[in-house]
């Protein structure tokens, strides 16, 4: 690269010791704030935002763009916790374009052009980046109504961005993260245990894509017309690995098949540690009909009343931010058959055992033709009201069955509790009217931030 008719390499240190803006600043390229970005952001040498202001140009009017860019993507950017990334809510990079050419011309200001505006943004905020789709909030109602308020013309301004900003922080902080955190308190658990000692099994399921698991699948350039359909449910058991079961249309998918697959989970269980069941179990399942239902809290009650484990956990993370590391399973499948043809059953079965080959799990695939009824079995017995439990506001994320004495009120020698959510404190978002708001944030969006303690069926029960 020339510059003033001399070589000049690009580094860190050379960009951090340029001059004053009282100064003469070099007026880099795009091309070169790109490499210089590259070269010490990417690689971890320097902080992105120390080589941002370094790299600032030195025209006004594009040092007003980044400017306005910094305060936009600070105000109405979700920061990752564990990551560089800023996630942001725009479906075009025009659609931000207008906002700030709107705002330069309000304050009759020049400001550059689209294409100027995209370069600053690709080079300078490489880390914000609008959020993929398949993350837009649609089950959570709180996400749902933090992302219509996001973007809301009349909202859209910073102050306002910020509050929303700082909505979701608490949504973020003080609910679905704090109950991802007591999940996997509780694999940890089972995965921290002495070999040979175990007590404790912990596992999760769900069900595969239904798209993804076709059959003859001619790989990413085309497609079969009359395909075999099966469904994928899969158990990982943290510590273990993952058992993949499978049905082709004999088998339906509900209630009956999530009991049958961790029944054949813990009989598994059983089988690798001398014989003798788990004294504790975690399920932990999403909050589908086929596993968060009536059926299912009547077979971990039973098994506990027959003293097949001392204490079963089952829970379940709030709805819409019940993406875990069952999912991640499903993704590694995925991933490894997308790009190949796989034309028979038992080449999809390999192809499934081949894509953990590199991590250390144990995986096994089954294919059960025929399962027990077990729905039949507790019909008779069930009582309909309790189906309740799992919808709306009467939902309950924990429950627990723990092995008692029999007594008059524990018959089947099975104490049952339940609570709102994992965590003893939360935090719910309500909407509610903005007359009747009382904070800053909630005068704005029309938003209650209400602080509960979780609940459950017994009074003075800390255990739970």
């Amino acid at each position: 690269m020339q510059r003033d008719g001399k070589k000049e390499k690009l580094l860190g240190t050379e960009v951090l010791a340029r001059p004053t803006l009282d100064k003469e600043l070099p007026n880099y390229s795009f091309n070169e704030m790109r490499q210089i970005f590259d070269e010490n952001v990417l690689d971890g040498k320097v902080d992105h935002q120390i080589i941002r202001s370094a790299l600032r140009p030195c025209s006004e009017v594009k040092s007003m763009c980044v400017t306005w860019l910094e305060k936009h993507f600070e105000a109405t950017g979700d920061i990752s916790p564990h990551s560089e990334f800023v996630k942001v809510d725009v479906n075009f990079k025009k659609t931000l374009f207008e906002e700030y050419k709107a705002h330069c011309l309000g304050n009759k200001q020049k400001h550059v052009g689209y294409n100027s505006f995209c370069e600053l943004w690709c080079v300078l905020f490489p880390y914000c980046v609008s959020r993929p789709w398949c993350n837009v909030p649609g089950k959570c109602d709180t996400c749902y109504e933090i992302q219509k308020g996001r973007s809301d013309p009349r909202y859209r301004d910073l102050y306002t961005q910020t509050m929303f900003n700082k909505l979701h922080a608490i949504h973020r902080g003080g609910m679905f993260n704090i109950e991802r955190a007591k999940y996997k308190e509780r694999a940890l658990e089972a995965i921290s245990q002495t070999k040979g000692k175990e007590t404790t099994m912990s596992l999760i399921i769900d069900g595969m894509d239904q798209s993804h698991c076709h059959v003859p699948y001619l790989g990413n350039a085309s497609s079969f017309s009359d395909p075999l359909v099966q469904h994928i449910t899969a158990i990982k058991e943290h510590g273990w690995g993952v058992r993949i079961f499978r049905t082709l249309g004999t088998v339906d998918k509900g209630a009956n098949l999530t009991i049958y697959c961790i029944l054949r989970q813990i009989e598994d269980w059983k089988r690798r540690h001398n014989d003798r069941y788990p004294e504790k179990i975690y399920v932990q399942v999403d909050g589908g009909s086929e596993n968060a239902n009536i059926y299912m809290l009547s077979m971990l009650e039973l098994l506990v009343s027959k003293r097949i484990s001392r204490e079963i956990i089952f829970s379940r993370l709030p709805v819409g931010h019940t993406h875990e590391d069952i999912d991640g399973v499903f993704g590694v499948i995925w991933n490894s058959l997308r790009d190949i043809p796989v034309l028979t059953l038992d080449a999809y079965e390999e192809a499934c055992i081949k894509a953990f080959k590199n991590d250390g799990l144990d995986v096994k695939v089954e294919t059960p033709m025929i399962i027990p009824d077990y729905q039949m079995y507790f019909d008779k017995v069930l009582d309909k009201h309790l189906s309740k439990l799992h919808k709306e506001i009467q939902t309950q994320h924990k429950w627990r069955f723990e092995a008692v004495t029999p007594t008059t009120m524990f018959p089947m020698g099975c104490k049952t509790t339940f609570k709102a959510y994992s965590s003893d404190i939360v935090v719910e978002i309500r909407k509610i009217p903005p007359a009747q708001a009382v904070t800053p944030i909630g005068k704005i969006t029309g938003e209650s931030i209400l602080q509960i303690k979780s609940r459950h069926n017994l009074n003075n029960n800390n255990n739970l």
